[in-house]
């Protein structure tokens, strides 16, 4: 793949972090109503996963982007006269 798509792929996958942390957060309160319950083990679930999705999104998306600057590297060492 082109670095291009790599620096989408990474940019994509960076934006989830967020949009799993808002979600999870979404759910932890969902939980706490339905339990009718403000303790920690009505939002412990939530925000595991919360944790969870943001670190796996942060990693593949750093991931991502490492490859894209490695490959834009070569191409661009490629490119140069010699």
């Amino acid at each position: 793949m082109s670095s291009t798509k790599w620096f989408i792929i990474g940019a994509l996958t960076l934006m989830t972090g967020p949009l799993t942390t808002a979600w999870s957060g979404y759910n932890a309160f969902q939980a706490m109503k339905n339990t009718e319950s403000a303790g920690i083990a009505a939002v412990s679930g939530g925000i595991s996963s919360a944790l969870f999705y943001t670190g796996l999104g942060l990693a593949l998306g750093v991931i991502a982007l490492l490859i894209g600057f490695t490959q834009l590297y070569r191409e661009r060492k490629r490119m140069a006269p010699r």
